[in-house]
């Protein structure tokens, strides 16, 4: 698989009960995650959750693209092999809903670490417009 969107972006995109730089939004480091574009929770996509962090800095840019900061996932094991979710917490009674999904780095490699330690994901860089003095962002 490669870096894609879940159907389910566009479903809630259109609802018009979303808002990308208001809700709250996370990225999950899963394992064992198989993507499906028609899932549109967490429950559905099953796998092992290792992590999940907030998604900070998002914004929309010019162009229309969902932006926000790179992601860290530290105490990660060496020689997994990972796939990020970007999802919308809808609620502690709800499964979070699925935006993204992302198995391969900038190098079109699986995201994995050769050493025990912090994994940094930027599935693509991107540089806003206009530049917020954030550095580099990732492009959902």
């Amino acid at each position: 698989m490669a870096n894609a969107k879940y159907n389910n972006l566009t479903v809630v995109m259109a609802s018009g009960w979303f808002s990308w730089a208001g809700d709250p939004i996370v990225a999950l480091l899963m394992t064992d995650v198989v993507f499906d574009v028609n899932d549109a929770t967490t429950d559905d996509a099953g796998g092992t959750r290792m992590q999940v962090v907030p998604v900070t800095g998002r914004s929309v840019g010019a162009d229309g693209a969902l932006l926000g900061r790179a992601v860290s996932f530290n105490n990660m094991p060496k020689d997994t092999e990972f796939q990020m979710l970007i999802a919308r917490d809808v609620g502690p009674d709800s499964p979070l809903q699925l935006l993204s999904f992302y198995d391969v780095g900038e190098a079109d490699e699986p995201l994995s670490l050769k050493n025990n330690g912090t994994l940094i994901v930027r599935p693509e860089a991107v540089q806003p417009t206009p530049d917020t003095g954030a550095g580099i962002w990732v492009k959902i």
